[in-house]
């Protein structure tokens, strides 16, 4: 009989036990061993990005990680990616916006892929989405509009960043300390450049400066 091992994964914020076998990939215990079925699998040979998943902030292919190799880190699945009031995160919302999506079988991994994309500061343009996105396959060819939502949200998550830290360098003004652990505790900073930053910068105007004496 082969020996399994006793795992213990850290999973959307939540602790799972769980009895494998040595060889069992992330994705095989994530699905099989417990019914986390949102994480796809497509090739199982790391190819088509179906089962994209973060592991410590960075994007992997679950098919490609053994569930032992995860241990002790933070894995984040479809299930688990959600906003700050608990409804859908803006990507996921973002998706559904631009339809991006048709049989919807890749639909996870193309939003966990996503996300990461935005986060990595890989979303300035959208030739640099269709690279930075080129892992991840969908047979339906929704890849224009998946396009779009990235673009979106990452415009978004810049106009955020920017007034973030507008409000940081007003709060150095008043309270040097607090904005210092408001910085290093905050978003991460995402080089992007060209129209969208325009764009941002434009927006940024309309911020209400009244907003940031709260």
């Amino acid at each position: 009989m082969t020996q399994k091992i006793a795992l213990n994964l850290d999973i959307n914020g939540g602790q799972y036990a769980v009895a494998v076998e040595a060889r069992v990939t992330l994705l095989d215990a994530l699905r099989d061993h417990l019914n986390l079925t949102g994480t796809k699998k497509g090739c199982d040979q790391g190819q088509c990005g179906a089962c994209t998943v973060h592991v410590d902030g960075k994007r992997v292919l679950a098919c490609l990680t053994l569930a032992a190799q995860a241990e002790g880190r933070a894995i984040t699945t479809i299930e688990g990616l959600k906003s700050e009031d608990g409804g859908l995160h803006p990507m996921q919302a973002a998706f559904v916006e631009h339809d991006a999506f048709q049989c919807g079988y890749c639909t996870p991994g193309q939003i966990m892929s996503a996300v990461a994309c935005v986060e990595e500061g890989h979303a300035g343009s959208k030739a640099e989405i269709r690279e930075y996105m080129a892992g991840n396959l969908c047979r339906c060819g929704a890849y224009p509009h998946i396009v779009e939502a990235v673009r979106q949200v990452a415009e978004a998550y810049l106009l955020q960043l920017a007034a973030y830290r507008l409000a940081v360098s007003h709060i150095f003004a008043q309270q040097p300390v607090r904005a210092a652990i408001l910085w290093t505790d905050g978003p991460r900073i995402m080089e992007i450049p060209g129209d969208m930053l325009d764009a941002a910068q434009q927006r940024l105007w309309q911020l209400d400066p009244a907003n940031l004496d709260a």
